[in-house]
């Protein structure tokens, strides 16, 4: 569940940059899994770091 799924930046001149971080918590039982990111224009860029994490029951 992410507490936030929409951000507007607003206009950012050309070569500047934003960064936005999201907290995500996994309110289900099985592990949480991102497989797809979508920007709403094609001059975004979306990162996050991909790594799998050991989940202690």
């Amino acid at each position: 569940m992410a507490y936030k799924t929409e951000f507007d930046l607003g206009t950012i001149p050309k070569g500047d940059a934003k960064t936005v971080s999201v907290s995500i918590k996994n309110v289900g039982e099985s592990p949480f899994m991102i497989f797809d990111t979508r920007a709403s224009c094609g001059c975004t860029h979306i990162g996050y770091e991909k790594r799998h994490q050991s989940i202690i029951y």
